[in-house]
């Protein structure tokens, strides 16, 4: 629940989470507003210190040069250089850097992304907690951003957090250096007199433009979409609005049933999606890879202790290795590593505390296919073809690479791959969108890895999914509170993708043989991607 009533949230995720401790007035002089001290959470090592001028240190955590910890590492996304700026007219500015390294807006874009109108961006947010207590989502200012050159940024009208990205054509590494979010601390009540921290996170996101697209591949996956009064046509989504479904001409239907193909609602589809379903025909953000185990290790630091601990897996397998067992303890040796042992309760609330949502399968789809006529049978990268990763080359590291070089997809549980692999581990400058196993907007483990959660069509609870947005607060028991999403226990939910442990069937972009599984359970291989309507 929010303490103070403004909106909260966005996403935990980033890489280096900074955060500057203002011991300082709110309010007060310039000179007293402008002291505060930083503490990072880095890869390499470096020095901690007070600083006046406000410049952060991305090193290690601690305060006032006092003890460091190794903290997790961050994804390609590095956040740096916190400062905070003194109280004017009820407006605080966060500044800090962010910076990644595989930076696209088309029509220049790496060679495995198909589309040439779309870009990634990070999505960015601030966490702050007043006088050590609970950490709150800060609510950004409609406008008065400060952003660099070459740097655009994009608020939704929730003001939860920014998507920022390049302004024009470019591919390469990326940097907004003092990018200043100004923070509503008038609408978050933040009184005066008090110290407060502030903790800037990013996460990758790719953009997937307003457009048609086909359902379906016309192939033999379980459950295919297909249009109604066909055989196996593939259904277009060719406007906006809710989907009639049925077997009748111009509707959306599936083979139910057969032996747990496409499991939900009993009997042949009827009815419709709502009008504000995420059909995949609107523009959205979806998560560039999975969530990580770095990424959930953040998030849980950044609970209490109740919310943390309904939250936690509690065995070290299949390549999970978050530790810890306090709010501010939790680790992991492998934070870039795919997060799996996630179950819709603990996904759900991640997104909830991120700003996201859930993606719907449908969204899932597009994010694979993009418009190109579907291929029957095709995996995520628009080909029946797939090379498996059997083995791992500087395994746990942050350079770990799937072999053999060919390898790209994780699945069939390889004997030397018995886990979730390093997210975007297939990925590197110049390889093609087969050889990287991309989608065609450039997210990448859309076939493999981990399953990706989704909202189905496949019952009522799914279809009535609104595509609200989490507001960054959970319930004090730790599960997301977002109205007509899923709840804990999965009904309106289920699978995509296949997983390292599936068969190669399972990773085709068609197949629905679990996409209304409501499985509510830890699985390891299970994992989450979230997504977010575009502003």
């Amino acid at each position: 629940m929010r303490r103070r009533g403004a909106v909260r949230d966005p996403l935990v995720v980033a890489s280096l989470p900074m955060v500057v401790v203002v011991a300082a007035l709110l309010g007060a002089a310039p000179a007293l507003a402008g002291f505060f001290r930083v503490r990072a959470q880095p890869v390499m090592q470096a020095s901690v210190k007070d600083a006046e001028a406000g410049l952060g240190n991305a090193g290690f955590s601690g305060v006032g040069g006092g003890e460091a910890r190794r903290l997790p590492a961050p994804t390609s996304v590095r956040v740096t250089n916190v400062r905070l700026g003194a109280a004017a007219a009820g407006i605080r500015r966060v500044s800090f850097d962010v910076a990644w390294d595989e930076s696209w807006r088309g029509p220049q874009r790496p060679a495995w992304v198909e589309a040439a109108d779309n870009w990634d961006a990070a999505w960015v947010f601030v966490k702050y907690r007043v006088d050590g207590g609970a950490w709150e989502h800060a609510t950004l200012a409609a406008g008065g951003h400060s952003v660099p050159r070459g740097a655009a940024i994009g608020v939704p009208g929730d003001r939860i957090g920014a998507f920022l990205h390049r302004s024009s054509s470019g591919y390469g590494p990326f940097a907004a250096d003092g990018l200043g979010l100004a923070w509503d601390v008038g609408a978050d009540r933040v009184p005066t007199g008090v110290s407060v921290e502030v903790q800037p996170f990013a996460i990758e996101m790719v953009y997937v433009p307003q457009g048609p697209f086909a359902l379906g591949s016309g192939g033999s996956g379980g459950g295919e979409f297909r249009a109604g009064g066909t055989v196996n046509a593939p259904f277009v989504v060719s406007g906006p609005g809710s989907i009639a479904l049925g077997d009748g001409s111009g509707e959306l239907t599936w083979t139910a049933g057969g032996g747990g193909a496409a499991r939900g609602d009993t009997g042949s589809p009827s009815g419709s999606t709502g009008a504000s379903f995420p059909t995949g025909f609107g523009a959205y953000y979806v998560m560039k890879h999975e969530v990580t185990q770095g990424e959930y290790v953040n998030f849980l630091n950044t609970l209490t202790q109740a919310q943390a601990e309904a939250r936690t897996h509690a065995e070290e397998q299949h390549r999970y290795a978050i530790t810890g067992r306090s709010v501010g303890s939790y680790a992991t040796s492998l934070p870039f590593v795919a997060m799996n042992f996630i179950s819709w309760a603990d996904g759900a609330a991640f997104a909830d505390w991120a700003g996201l949502r859930p993606m719907t399968e449908l969204e899932y789809e597009k994010a694979a296919r993009g418009p190109s006529a579907p291929m029957p049978d095709a995996y995520a990268w628009g080909s029946t073809s797939i090379a498996q990763a059997t083995g791992l080359s500087n395994e746990g590291a942050v350079s770990e690479t799937p072999t053999p070089a060919n390898a790209n997809a994780a699945f069939g549980s390889a004997s030397g791959v018995q886990g979730p692999v390093r997210v975007g581990s297939f990925a590197s400058p110049g390889r093609s969108r087969w050889e990287v196993g991309a989608g065609y907007y450039g997210a990448t483990e859309l076939s493999g890895n981990v399953w990706e959660h989704v909202v189905t069509v496949g019952y009522a609870e799914g279809r009535a999914f609104t595509g609200a947005h989490g507001d960054g607060a959970l319930g004090a028991g730790g599960d997301a509170d977002v109205p007509s999403w899923p709840d804990a226990t999965a009904v309106g939910a289920g699978f995509r993708g296949g997983a390292w442990n599936s068969d190669d069937g399972q990773l085709r972009v068609a197949d629905r043989t679990h996409a209304a599984n409501p499985n509510a359970r830890r699985g390891n291989r299970h994992g989450w991607r979230g997504a977010r309507s575009a502003p």
